[in-house]
């Protein structure tokens, strides 16, 4: 098989340790940031719960007591719209100062009318429910309507609390402390209403809203696998890069913000780009793969075109004591070949070739293809034999000055230690 070869090739790569390490450091740092934002929105979840039960808190004692001053300002629970974790966390630090400030304030009301014990007794009780002493959210919502029905309204307040967690349970919404801020209210105030028709009312609204709250966690749960599946794809195929479109989807994957469709787009143009970037960066190694390779095996190579394995070309190489042959590397990316073949240089004179001297430089090149295969495979370049044919099948193509010429070679490297240039491909920065 000493005669033209053509190989299918397959451009390889491989990822370093150190490489795995910092795409687990860029993982770690995404799910950490978004845990965060993910804590910060449950904190301002159960602070804009604790603010609501006080402004209810608040109305009743006015209601209660319209004698007596309750001067207490309910702070604004309205958090800013961003995913930055640092401003969240600030956010709810300063509520939950204002809140305790409020609490405070409404036991200080009380304190300061000495003669009012059932106003006193009312508003420690009333601070100490808005922070939540109970165990559950359930449980202070039972505190507040004991605190606040007459011994004539036991029975109905019973009643109510019954249908309501009947209503609960028929929409699975068992877990009380998952119950949105608006919804803790619709219960309370459901339980707390005089007018029974109102109350009935109330109860057609709370299962509304309870509806809602499931679809939202059903959305959450679509929404968390899409998420996962665009960042595991974009993972694999841009393990570096893309940051932002990953970190917005590992904060869709916690429930910290909703997934769009757009990210879908998105996805699919970094993809796109990174796919194209890669594929100019493999093409570019396999250049410097294929020269570094001839260049440390000894042979003399006329200059190659950086943009051999993107727009195809032709590689002239030889080894001295070819006389006027070398070997012709033709690479088609189109069709992912590579075709050797050996040729002889045009030196100007009418000198012919012969089929004996033809054959000769032939198996000359011959028994250095498997090493120069082996070392490019060794390399990243794997190359599979598809056709050949033997020495002397075919006569060997003369080609004129032209196209290459004996001074295009490089000069022969002395012996010593091989040129390091021919980098494996992706060692550096795949």
């Amino acid at each position: 098989m000493s005669g033209p070869k053509t190989s299918r090739y397959r451009i390889t790569a491989a990822r370093r340790k150190e490489q795995e390490r910092l795409l687990a450091e860029q993982r770690r740092k995404r799910k950490e940031l978004a845990a965060r934002v993910a804590a910060a929105e449950s904190t301002h979840i159960q602070l804009e719960k604790r603010a609501a039960r006080l402004s209810m808190i608040v109305e009743e004692l006015r209601q209660r007591f319209p004698s007596e001053k309750v001067d207490v300002a309910i702070p604004d629970c309205r958090a800013p719209k961003t995913e930055d974790p640092a401003r969240l966390e600030e956010f709810v630090g300063k509520l939950e100062t204002s809140l305790l400030q409020a609490e405070t304030a409404l036991q200080i009301a009380g304190e300061q009318v000495k003669a009012n014990q059932d106003f006193l007794s009312a508003t420690r009780s009333a601070a100490n429910l808005s922070r939540g002493t109970a165990s559950t959210v359930e449980a202070a919502m039972r505190q507040f309507i004991e605190a606040k029905a007459s011994k004539s309204q036991a029975n109905s307040m019973i009643a109510r609390q019954t249908e309501i967690d009947r209503i609960f349970g028929r929409r699975g919404g068992n877990k009380w402390r998952d119950a949105t801020p608006r919804l803790e209210r619709l219960v309370m105030e459901a339980l707390s209403v005089e007018s029974e028709d109102r109350f009935f009312a109330l109860t057609t609204e709370i299962r509304l809203q309870l509806q809602a709250m499931n679809s939202l966690e059903e959305r959450r749960k679509a929404d968390a696998a899409k998420a996962k599946v665009l960042l595991d794809r974009l993972e694999l195929q841009i393990p570096f890069g893309e940051e932002s479109l990953k970190q917005r989807l590992e904060l869709v994957r916690v429930g910290a913000i909703p997934f769009s469709e757009s990210f879908n787009d998105m996805a699919s143009s970094a993809l796109a780009r990174a796919h194209e970037a890669e594929k100019a960066k493999l093409q570019q190694a396999a250049t410097d793969i294929v020269r570094g390779t001839l260049t440390d095996l000894g042979y003399e190579v006329a200059p190659i075109e950086e943009t051999l394995f993107a727009r195809g070309g032709k590689v002239y190489f030889r080894k001295s004591g070819w006389n006027d042959y070398c070997v012709r590397l033709m690479v088609r990316p189109e069709e992912g070949t590579m075709n050797f073949n050996v040729v002889r240089v045009a030196n100007g004179t009418t000198e012919q070739s012969s089929r004996e001297a033809d054959i000769e430089a032939e198996n000359a090149w011959c028994s250095g293809y498997k090493q120069l295969t082996d070392t490019l495979a060794a390399r990243g370049l794997d190359t599979q034999l598809t056709r050949h044919l033997p020495a002397g099948a075919v006569p060997v193509q003369t080609v004129g000055s032209g196209e290459v010429s004996m001074s295009a070679f490089s000069v022969r490297k002395k012996k010593g230690k091989p040129a390091m240039h021919a980098k494996t491909l992706g060692s550096d920065d795949k």
